[in-house]
């Protein structure tokens, strides 16, 4: 089952084809999701395109994931993980260039295939295309920037994802996007100025929020919030652990079909900060909890 959080997953999706997750999703969400896509589809190969390396790999120290720093070694969720692949391009055109490159193996005999770089050469379908946080591309925003700018990114990912045709797992198309909210950009460039005008009026632009453009591609969305809430129960692995309840986060994800208001599925759920007791770097453990079994005891991880 596909899940924003760590195995065994408890707390699935609800059934998508693609998926648009804006807000403040905890910074290990992308991995948890590739993961239980690659633990349910053994032949796969999940992708994981973000803008930054540095920014990808800072979100996930800071965060610690407790389950990740600890479990994620173990038997078949190994196997798993070294079959999620993970791919940097800097800018939108390098973006474009690499989705459009991405293939499986030419058949035996078909000279095209020396022509193929090894790094978008895949070696099984990947099923789950994941774009990571695709507004850093515009950020800070350049003039050239436009609603299109972001959109054919995201037009680029589902034109690759259906080159891979696999009958049996799905092929899905994920965007993580937690400044997407806040980001705007004009619908077209500005007018250029009138070379020959002795008076030459200001150029105004009208920049959109930029969600209201993106949604209508994707079939599901989820909104990740923070909250108020101040539930906690430490777990008997606390013995191990010093919680830092005053450093902890609560948030809640409401997912949505496209075009509808009511939420299909809610959970809650506290990043606490946790440090060993034998010492050691800081931790954050995620307490999870579905909206409608509140009573029901919080899955620890």
């Amino acid at each position: 089952m596909l899940s924003l959080f760590p195995q065994p997953a408890q707390f699935p999706l609800p059934e998508f084809q693609s998926l648009l997750v804006t807000g403040p999703a905890q910074a290990s969400a992308p991995i948890h999701l590739a993961l239980s896509y690659a633990l349910d589809h053994p032949e796969s190969r999940p992708l994981i395109i973000s803008p930054s390396r540095t920014a990808l790999r800072d979100g996930l120290a800071s965060l610690n994931d407790t389950w990740i720093a600890s479990d994620s070694r173990c038997g078949s969720v190994l196997n798993a993980v070294s079959r999620i692949d993970m791919l940097y391009p800097p800018t939108p055109v390098h973006l474009c260039m690499l989705l459009s490159m991405l293939r499986l193996p030419s058949s035996e005999g078909d000279d095209s295939a020396t022509c193929l770089d090894p790094r978008t050469t895949k070696i099984g379908s990947p099923g789950l295309v994941i774009l990571h946080e695709p507004s850093l591309y515009f950020t800070p925003r350049q003039e050239s920037h436009t609603v299109s700018s972001y959109t054919i990114l995201i037009a680029q990912a589902f034109a690759t994802i259906r080159t891979f045709t696999n009958q049996s797992q799905p092929q899905l198309v994920v965007v993580f996007d937690s400044r997407l909210n806040d980001l705007k950009l004009p619908v077209a460039k500005p007018q250029m100025l009138d070379p020959f005008a002795e008076v030459q009026e200001p150029v105004e632009e009208d920049p959109q929020p930029l969600v209201k453009y993106v949604e209508p591609f994707f079939d599901s969305i989820a909104i990740v919030g923070n909250t108020d809430d101040d539930d906690f129960v430490p777990s008997s692995q606390g013995e191990e652990m010093v919680f830092d309840e005053q450093n902890s986060v609560s948030k809640c994800v409401e997912f949505l079909r496209c075009g509808e208001n009511t939420p299909i599925k809610v959970y809650r759920w506290k990043e606490v900060r946790e440090t060993p007791i034998q010492g050691g770097k800081e931790q954050t453990r995620l307490i999870v909890t579905p909206v409608d079994s509140i009573q029901d005891t919080d899955m620890v991880f």
